[in-house]
């Protein structure tokens, strides 16, 4: 538990403390799903899932996105028309081996992590150590999203591009890109997203947010704008940069 827990309001710590076991969960499923696929469907699957999500052959998956693909992968990509995605039949594998030994928890949470759909979201409030208000600029919602890990590096007004699930009553990030974006350039991609789902207003279509070729279509529009971004960042940089040569005299 993070030291600011200590502070807090009974009912507020036990919810921290339910927020942190699920996430505890969450990390140890996510990784036994992983397992389960790679060994069912080889490594020619996760091949076709990080070309299916935008990465060009024979390059890497970039480190900020591994979490969003991960989920994406898991819980909504599908390599042939008509398939479950990997993490429903890995459920489904469980329950048959399991019966009635079957984890209710680790079920709920699976269902969660499925139903959980892409958004952007613009953080209003914070509070260090225990999670942030967040707001869904995609579907016009307002969520408290329990998470401790990355409260010291928010600010608000910063936009994240993540999934949020709830579990047990409580909302938690379930794939979140490493790379927040300023509010100017996350209006700049919040309106390439509403152009591309053919809207002015939120909410954004379903066939957008909540399946496996809308949520890449999000993704590249967040990397494309992060990417400019940096370049702007970088020119700016160059042209404040001291010139390398002393023309004045000697002393």
């Amino acid at each position: 538990m993070p030291p600011e827990a200590a502070a807090l309001p009974a009912a507020q710590r036990a919810e921290l403390l339910r927020a942190t076991t699920i996430l505890q969960r969450d990390k140890r499923v996510t990784q036994e799903i992983v397992d389960w696929t790679d060994k069912k469907f080889g490594a020619e699957w996760m091949d076709a899932a990080m070309t299916a999500w935008g990465v060009p052959a024979e390059e890497e998956l970039p480190e900020e996105e591994g979490d969003l693909f991960t989920m994406w992968a898991l819980h909504h990509y599908v390599a042939t028309p008509g398939q479950r995605p990997a993490a429903a039949q890995w459920l489904e594998a469980q329950q048959a081996r399991l019966g009635a030994r079957m984890d209710a928890d680790v079920v709920s949470l699976v269902q969660a992590q499925g139903a959980a759909t892409m958004g952007f979201w613009q953080v209003e409030t914070i509070e260090p150590g225990v999670g942030t208000t967040i707001y869904d600029r995609l579907g016009d919602r307002t969520l408290f999203v329990h998470e401790n890990a990355i409260t010291h590096d928010l600010e608000a007004e910063l936009l994240l591009l993540a999934y949020v699930m709830e579990v047990d009553g409580l909302h938690l990030f379930a794939g979140l890109h490493d790379h927040p974006l300023p509010l100017p350039e996350g209006k700049e991609v919040i309106a390439a997203a509403y152009e591309a789902g053919g809207v002015s207003a939120p909410p954004m279509p379903a066939d957008i947010t909540g399946t496996a070729d809308g949520q890449q279509q999000l993704g590249r529009l967040w990397f494309d704008t992060i990417e400019r971004l940096y370049d702007r960042l970088e020119a700016e940089d160059a042209e404040q940069a001291p010139d390398d040569h002393d023309d004045s005299p000697p002393a």
